[in-house]
């Protein structure tokens, strides 16, 4: 298998235990994008309005575009769990700093985020720069590992063409030399 910046599932897992350990919030957000791929400024932007019922329903702020899709059992369970702990809350992942006190609701802040889980991927996968998309990189790039075809991959994650996914998942060509070999007809 080729070298791929994206974490492993398992390497996502002990990265989440990490957070958990350090910050509930940043490990339920990089949880949950595990689940929903979503970029990372969508996925802080979601009010608990966004993921009423059993889906969600955003505009996408890079692309313009409304998407709408379902929530699996995982995510289901994050928000509902968040929503339970914090029912004054906006935002699904609500800044709690003191410096937004008495000020209008705002999401942890992307840079945040970010740090969050780089700092927990580093005590993790030394040799990986996790960021604020690995999360999004992880699910896409296990759903390739796993068969799923690429169009319907680029199609989750709101890409122009395959070929921008497969750039985004670090797909290389000896990987897919590789199918050669693995299915003789």
């Amino acid at each position: 298998m080729a070298r791929t910046n994206a974490p492993t599932p398992e390497e996502a897992r002990q990265i989440e235990a990490v957070l958990r350990r350090r910050n509930v919030t940043f490990a339920d957000a990089w949880a949950l994008n595990l689940n929903l791929a979503l970029r990372i400024s969508d996925l802080l932007a979601l009010t608990f309005d966004d993921v009423a019922g059993n889906v969600v329903t955003i505009k996408e702020k890079k692309t313009g575009k409304l998407k709408i899709f379902p929530i699996n059992n995982r995510a289901r369970e994050i928000i509902s769990r968040r929503r339970g702990e914090y029912p004054e809350d906006v935002f699904l992942f609500q800044s709690k700093s003191n410096r937004v006190k008495n000020q209008p609701a705002r999401a942890i802040t992307r840079e945040a985020a970010s740090r969050a889980f780089s700092e927990a991927g580093e005590e993790v996968v030394a040799d990986k720069n996790i960021s604020s998309h690995s999360a999004r990189k992880c699910r896409g790039r296990a759903l390739w590992e796993t068969g799923t075809p690429i169009e319907t991959i680029s199609k989750m994650l709101n890409h122009s063409s395959p070929a921008v996914t497969m750039t985004y998942l670090d797909i290389t060509q000896d990987e897919v030399n590789q199918t050669y070999h693995e299915l003789n007809i």
